[in-house]
């Protein structure tokens, strides 16, 4: 019978721990980093490289400046820009107010009137 190579047994080992249900298995080959410990099933990492790379990621946030005071992140605005936007906005309606006030006692060719429900319509049922 043919001997079983490393990277074999390692295999499985791991097929071996998930069907235990394990989380950790171990092969007694050193990892890339020359770690002989266990072993992640779900990834097949060395868990003393996982630990040493959740620390480096830590330093690296802690190192990280934060975001200046008054920032926000994703679509937030600040202030006094939703202010702007908010009399922008109650400009139009006033607008749009005014035109209403002013075609409401009108008759006549140059006023918009909505089509007939059973009217050919190109792509609106009202014409400007």
């Amino acid at each position: 019978m043919k001997a079983e190579t490393p990277k074999c047994r390692a295999y499985r080992l791991r097929i071996e721990a998930q069907l235990r249900g394990d989380k950790h298995y171990l092969t007694g080959i050193p990892c890339r980093n020359g770690h002989i410990t266990l072993r992640w099933v779900c990834n097949q990492k060395c868990i003393t490289c996982v630990s040493e790379e959740k620390a480096r990621n830590f330093e690296n946030r802690r190192k990280t400046p934060r975001r200046p005071e008054g920032f926000k992140k994703g679509r937030s605005r600040g202030r006094e820009t939703m202010m702007l936007e908010i009399a922008a906005l109650r400009a139009t309606v006033i607008e749009l107010r005014e035109k209403l006030e002013f075609y409401e006692g009108r008759t006549g060719p140059s006023v918009p009137r909505c089509r007939p429900a059973g009217s050919p319509s190109l792509t609106r049922a009202c014409t400007p």
